[in-house]
């Protein structure tokens, strides 16, 4: 069987933005941050699908809308206050979206009918206020004593209806798609910063974190709470004016996504996704040596970054119901790797103003997979990966360019019934160009995958879980993004 996909797709947005800032007496500052956005998008697919050796077809459409409305308040401040300075800094955040999505699918093996509707609502809030205070009791040492608190919540509902013949709905009952999750954190955190010498820096802290988590639905009726130490070691030393020796040891928690408390429509699987009420944060010790060179004449720097990280409760699929899965903590997983990053001025060959920039990172990981028991690696964690990055900047002209080009090796993905092998065949690419008319004023023009972009995906889906080993057929995708061109205006005022 073949098929072909057409996808256009709809975006609209109006967004505001303002800054403000006050100046006081002895030095102090206020600075305000406002932006407000609302949006809509239309998406499409048509699916159009012929079996081999037939000349005939069959068509299937799918359309999502959405409205979404944003907000974000913004606001710090900084108080010399005996012999130091304390930092305040709060953030408002809320997102409002609600839509509709119209699904009609050709050999439909998924947990949503072939002719179905999916409605959904969510609204999601964060309030975080950070406060932190600087000394110097010593020449030689700088201490930083602080706390902050947070309230996040996200409220989501979600509905599935099967679309009848005679065009009438039936509403299809689904585990956990109506709730609200409400986390409340607490951080106290001290940072020392010591001078060993003139060429040495150690930099220690400690983090204590509490958080609450309440989640209550038509389903699910939970209450949790985690504590967690976050040590953290950082030594720093200048070997020379060119030389640096950086080696880090952090203790991580990873936040929360609480979309992934609640069941969902997953559009890109053409499934109902399960939640997980019960997922847990993953915690990591983290370590990382890095050796920093910088060129003569001030030409450029190149460093090299050796990482592991031990990795507890990692997250990835499992199953959440019969038949049904989401994201669930699976045990321990290993992630270590180089990096290695170099940013080059061209003024010695002619190119005033141009830099190239080059990412390349090595990597390997670890875990146990949680449906067939074996050993495979972390997802979204590519053996290769690579970006670079062409800047110009011409004042003469008042203008300048970039070219950015990034591209990952293959990738695969593990689920409940299928397993994924992703590979970009053609590099993900852009072009931008902006032109300062004015003093506070620029026309900017981005060019998205103009020299095209495509991926492939194979993927095997299998009669139950894939732990059973018995594959229902073997799918073979090729994705080709079309060019997408953007020019706006950009300006203070």
């Amino acid at each position: 069987e073949q098929r072909r996909y057409i996808r256009p797709r709809e975006e609209g947005a109006r967004t505001f933005a303002g800054t403000a800032t006050w100046t006081f007496r002895d030095q102090d500052e206020a600075h305000l941050n406002v932006q407000v956005e609302d949006e809509e998008e239309d998406n499409r697919r048509t699916l159009v699908s012929t079996l081999t050796g037939s000349t005939e077809s069959e068509t299937a459409f799918e359309r999502e809308v959405a409205d979404g409305f944003e907000w974000e308040v913004g606001a710090d401040m900084e108080n010399h206050i005996g012999g130091g300075s304390l930092k305040t800094r709060m953030i408002l955040t809320n997102s409002e979206w609600d839509g509709s999505e119209s699904i009609s699918q050709i050999s439909n093996i998924t947990n949503v009918p072939d002719e179905a509707l999916v409605t959904f609502d969510h609204k999601d809030t964060e309030s975080i206020v950070r406060s932190s205070y600087t000394w110097d009791p010593h020449t030689s040492h700088t201490l930083e004593f602080g706390a902050e608190g947070a309230r996040n919540t996200l409220d989501r509902f979600t509905r599935l209806f099967e679309r009848m013949p005679d065009g009438g709905l039936v509403e299809i009952d689904v585990f956990n798609a109506d709730s609200e999750v409400v986390e409340d954190r607490y951080e106290a955190f001290g940072t020392h910063f010591w001078t060993i010498a003139a060429d040495k820096v150690l930099e220690t802290g400690l983090n204590y974190e509490y958080s609450r988590i309440e989640q209550s639905g038509t389903d699910v009726s939970s209450s949790r709470s985690f504590t967690y130490l976050k040590p953290r070691v950082d030594f720093r030393w200048d070997r020379s004016d060119r030389n640096q020796i950086r080696a880090t040891l952090e203790r991580t928690v990873s936040q929360l996504d609480f979309s992934d408390f609640i069941a969902s429509y997953d559009g890109r699987q053409d499934q109902i996704s399960g939640g997980n009420p019960e997922l847990e944060p993953e915690r990591a010790w983290e370590w990382q040596l890095t050796y920093e060179h910088r060129l003569a004449d001030d030409n450029g720097v190149v460093s090299a970054r050796l990482f592991y990280n031990d990795i507890e409760d990692h997250i990835a699929r499992v199953e959440t119901t019969d038949g049904n899965a989401g994201p669930g903590n699976i045990g321990d997983a290993e992630h270590w790797g180089v990096e290695f990053k170099g940013s080059f001025r061209l003024d010695g060959v002619g190119l005033e103003g141009a830099v190239i920039d080059v990412v390349y990172k090595l990597q390997d990981s670890e875990t146990i997979d949680p449906f067939t028991g074996d050993r495979r690696v972390v997802e979204n964690r590519p053996l290769h990966d690579i970006e670079l990055t062409y800047r110009h900047d011409i004042p003469s002209l008042r203008l300048d360019y970039s070219i950015e080009v990034q591209w990952r090796d293959d990738d695969k993905e593990w689920d409940l019934n299928r397993i994924d092998r992703d590979e970009e065949t053609r590099p993900r690419n852009y072009v931008t160009v902006q032109y300062r008319a004015f003093e506070r004023t620029s026309v900017y023009f981005q060019a998205r995958h103009p020299f095209g972009y495509e991926r492939q995906r194979d993927r095997d889906r299998y009669d139950g879980s894939i732990g059973d080993g018995v594959v229902l057929r073997s799918e073979s995708s090729k994705r080709t993004i079309e060019p997408e061109y953007l020019i706006g205006l950009r300006g203070q005022f």
